[in-house]
């Protein structure tokens, strides 16, 4: 794919990798050219120079754009912000496929060259964004940079992003998430989108049932007599918590002082991994 190629087009030369060749298509004009001629890089088109110009521009455009933000500028893809979301014309827009795209799309008719869109946010937090949305895991360096992060989701209206943020305080994982499932921190669950399948809890989310996974950020576990019911001092903003997620489910008598673990529960204590419960 980056095999490079000589197109001369009315006496100017363009070098164009193979991957931009087949931009356009897996056949085109010049794509079926090379693969006719294995034996050449070099193609010669009796055609006005400025105007191939102008096209390849405008395919590179499709593909590609230049943002501002705070100050340094950033060359993204389109595909970037697709990423999770439902295909653009199911109307599941953000910042960038909504108002950058459309302010992109007015023609400049004066000839000059316009500089970068400008976002005036914070760039170390957008790239930080940037990678999570290319697939990588970002760990959240402390409250502040999580509340940051936050803030600006929600300013590019990233749902994905900030639900997950909305779960998770310590990392953010890029990949593919699992669909079946979805994990909110405890005090974030809506008691009106849990549902009762059986002896299941699920959340609705999306138009879907889903697991429901939850998250606590502190609690104390206390004069330990059980590996597998172990009493624990939560916080009283989550004891109300779970006693008003009990009420939505009709739940009698919500224990709210044990945590159950079982041996297939991954637990860190004192910064130490715990791999056996009996290590406690």
């Amino acid at each position: 794919n980056q095999a490079m190629f000589a197109i001369i087009v009315g006496g100017k030369p363009f070098r164009l990798s193979w991957e931009s060749i087949k931009s356009d298509g897996p056949k085109n004009f010049f794509t079926e050219f090379f693969r006719k001629r294995k034996s050449t890089r070099i193609m010669h088109v009796d055609r006005d120079p400025e105007t191939f110009a102008v096209v390849r521009l405008w395919n590179f455009l499709q593909d590609f754009f230049f943002v501002n933000v705070g100050g340094r500028s950033f060359r993204l893809a389109w595909s970037l912000f697709n990423k999770g979301w439902l295909p653009l014309y199911k109307a599941q827009l953000n910042y960038f496929t909504g108002p950058v795209k459309d302010h992109l799309a007015i023609p400049n008719g004066n000839g000059i060259q316009t500089p970068p869109y400008y976002i005036d946010r914070d760039p170390d937090i957008f790239m930080d964004i940037i990678s999570y949305l290319r697939g990588y895991t970002i760990r959240i360096r402390d409250e502040v940079h999580h509340k940051n992060l936050l803030k600006d989701a929600s300013y590019y209206a990233l749902k994905g992003l900030r639900a997950q943020l909305l779960a998770s305080r310590h990392i953010l994982d890029g990949s593919e998430p699992n669909n079946r499932e979805i994990l909110l921190h405890l005090q974030n669950v809506r008691p009106a989108n849990l549902v009762l399948s059986g002896k299941e809890v699920q959340y609705k989310h999306e138009n879907a049932a889903r697991e429901l996974l939850v998250q606590i950020s502190h609690f104390d576990i206390v004069n330990i007599h059980s590996v597998f019911r172990l009493p624990a001092e939560l916080s009283d903003a989550d004891k109300r918590k779970l006693r008003e997620l009990g009420n939505k489910l009709s739940v009698c008598g919500v224990d709210d002082s044990h945590v159950i673990v079982d041996e297939a529960c991954a637990m860190t204590v004192d910064d130490r991994q715990i791999r056996h419960l009996e290590k406690l």
